[in-house]
Parts: structure tokens; C-alpha cells; sequence
């Protein structure tokens, strides 16, 4: 939340502003809630430094363009004179004055006879909720601590800036990055309220009810006209499993309806080389079993025609094959031979 000190001087720079003419923001409470706005753009606290002339620069550019877009809109004060908040303290700081007052009598508590340090002389908002809340109500006897609340509720610690985290340069704390970052979101803001568009839903609005029918945004009206009221709401024992198998088959694969046909050709040079490549794999193969067992007189070009005839014979059925080359192949010899032969060896 941005400081009061900040908020007083983002507020004196719109006052000037509008006493100059640079802006015409037509009504007090728009120029004071610009203002607020715009004072996230001050870098360092009003009351501890001097305020950089960047900084005031920056306030200054942000209420000019949130009333650009007012100009755009036609909602300037054109004809009459433009809202100023400088005329006395009351109109200028009075709320803000009130916000004080009201903290630091609920800020400090002494813990002497006047006030006493208890929940019922407490002036603030917490106090008082917790005033409600029976007595004891968090102490816990040794050994009945219960844990069995959602993790949520056991979560202790709250998260702060660590008191030696490294600055930048000179001791700097922010830097361009940061500060574009902050000016973009400012701008935005501003942006919304020039547009009328509600940043913040409270609840407690009728027309700023949380309902589906309220949402400004542009996926909330298509949702209602595209869909019907409680189209997603089952209920309990509501739910349909009864669908047929086909149904309930999530992820099954088949052929796309617009794929390309493949009619071309069954082959291809790579699918030919690779044919070929196994072939001669099993001709060397078979040769490697098959040629030692050939006929020596053999001509080579019937050793091949035999190995390519094995190539498509089973084993027992080579045995007989082989056979019946070394019986076409063995030395002729006739009985007339055989005869004389003998008669040479008496």
C-alpha cells in the first residue's frame, strides 16, 4: 500500500496540474483517486528524502495521459472550470488525516493500568474479530496438539525482506527494470478507471456481484452465450457410465480420412541394394558349406551353378544332390580295363 506522505504529494501534483490547466479531470474524487494511483511512481518516501524531480516528472506524466484518455472519452471538464482539491486542508488531506488519526489511536497499546494490554480495550479491526472467538480457544495442553488440520492451517512464518539481502549499486533498492515494470502497471490502472472498468470486485455491491452474468470480461459473455446454464453440474450419483465399450476407448489409432494414397511403385533402388545384399550374404554362406564337397574336375562355372542350386535344396536333400555329382564326375573305368589290369600283375 502506497504511504500517505506519498499520496499528499502525488496529490499536490495533480492540484497543480489542474490549477495550471495541463489536466482537466472533472471531479475531486476522480483527480484524488488518479492521484493514488500515480503516487506508486515516487521511488522514496517524502518524509525521510527529497523526492527525485524524476519522480515528480513520472507523477506527472501518468495524470497527463489518464487525461488524455479522458479527453478520448469526452469526459473532461470542458466548459467548466477542472476540479482542485487545494482550497483547504479538509478538502485536500481530510480523508487521509482521518486514516491517521483513526491508526494511531489503534496502534499502541501501553500494557499499564490504563489501558490494559487485553483484547477488549483493543480499537482495532482484528481485535474485535477475535473478541468473538472463545476463550482459549488456541492453547493446547502438552502432548494434545492436534495435527490433523489441512496443511493450510499448519503453515506458520510469514514471509519478509531479508534484512542483509544485497542492494544494487550506491545502495539502490530499485532500478530501471522495476521502475518500467511499475510505470506499465500504473499506466494500466489508470487506464481502467478512465475506461470505467471496475478493478476490484467487492462483494458486497449488488452490481458488483461474483456471478458469471457481471464478469466484464470478453470469455465470460462468450461462455453465456455459448453455453447452457449448468451445462457442467452432474449430480451426486448423476455421473453416465454407461456408455458402450466404443465409447470408452480413449487414444485409438486410425488411418487419417485425408491422408495421401501410396499407389507408386512397390520398389526402389534402396529396397532392390538391400534384396541384393542379402542374396549374396546366403550365396557365400552356402558356398562356404557346399564347394569343398564338389568334384575337383569340375569345371568353375558348373561349382557355381551347383552352389546356386543348394542355394534352394534343404540339407538332406544337398547330401543326395552332391551325391550325384561325385558320381557324374568319378573316373570311367570298364570291365575290358579292369581285366587287363589284372592279367598284367601275374
Amino acid at each position: 500500500m502506497t504511504s500517505v506522505t506519498k499520496l499528499a504529494y502525488a496529490r499536490g501534483v495533480g492540484n497543480y496540474l489542474q490549477e495550471v490547466g495541463a489536466t482537466r479531470i472533472p471531479t475531486e474524487a476522480m483527480l484524488k483517486q488518479a492521484c493514488a494511483v500515480a503516487s506508486g511512481a515516487i521511488s522514496v518516501e517524502p518524509s525521510d528524502f527529497a523526492v527525485p524531480h524524476e519522480d515528480t516528472f513520472k507523477v506527472a506524466q501518468h495524470l497527463i495521459a489518464f487525461n488524455e484518455t479522458l479527453m478520448q472519452q469526452g469526459k473532461t471538464a470542458s466548459h467548466v472550470a477542472p476540479a482542485t482539491i487545494g482550497r483547504d486542508a479538509q478538502t485536500a488531506y481530510g480523508d487521509m488525516i482521518s486514516y491517521l488519526v483513526k491508526q494511531a489511536a489503534s496502534s499502541v497499546i501501553t500494557g499499564g493500568p490504563a489501558p490494559a494490554n487485553t483484547i477488549a480495550n483493543s480499537a482495532d479491526a482484528a481485535a474485535v474479530l477475535e473478541a468473538h472467538r472463545p476463550d482459549n480457544y488456541a492453547v493446547v495442553g502438552q502432548g494434545n496438539a492436534n495435527f490433523t488440520d489441512v496443511p493450510a492451517a499448519a503453515v506458520v512464518g510469514q514471509e519478509s525482506t531479508h534484512p542483509l539481502a544485497p542492494k544494487a549499486v550506491g545502495g539502490a533498492t530499485t532500478n530501471s527494470v522495476i521502475q518500467v515494470s511499475k510505470n506499465a502497471s500504473i499506466g494500466e490502472t489508470l487506464r481502467k478507471l478512465a475506461m470505467g472498468e471496475p478493478s476490484t470486485i467487492t462483494g458486497s455491491n449488488p452490481s458488483q456481484g461474483n456471478t458469471q452474468m457481471l464478469s466484464p470480461s470478453s470469455e465470460g459473455k462468450l461462455d453465456i452465450s455459448q453455453r447452457p446454464d449448468e451445462y457442467a453440474v452432474v449430480g451426486q450419483g448423476g455421473a453416465n457410465f454407461d456408455g458402450t465399450p466404443a465409447n470408452a476407448v480413449t487414444g485409438m489409432e486410425t488411418e487419417h480420412p485425408d491422408q495421401p494414397a501410396h499407389a507408386g511403385a512397390g520398389t526402389n533402388s534402396v529396397i532392390e541394394a538391400s534384396k541384393n545384399a542379402n542374396w549374396h550374404q546366403f550365396y557365400d554362406a552356402t558356398a562356404a558349406v557346399v564347394g569343398p564337397q564338389l568334384p575337383r574336375t569340375m569345371p568353375m562355372e558348373q561349382k557355381v551353378a551347383a552352389v546356386k542350386q543348394c542355394m534352394s535344396l534343404e540339407p538332406h536333400d544337398q547330401i543326395v544332390y552332391l551325391q550325384k555329382l561325385a558320381n557324374q564326375h568319378a573316373p570311367q573305368s570298364t570291365v575290358g580295363s579292369l581285366l587287363g589290369s589284372l592279367n598284367q600283375l601275374r
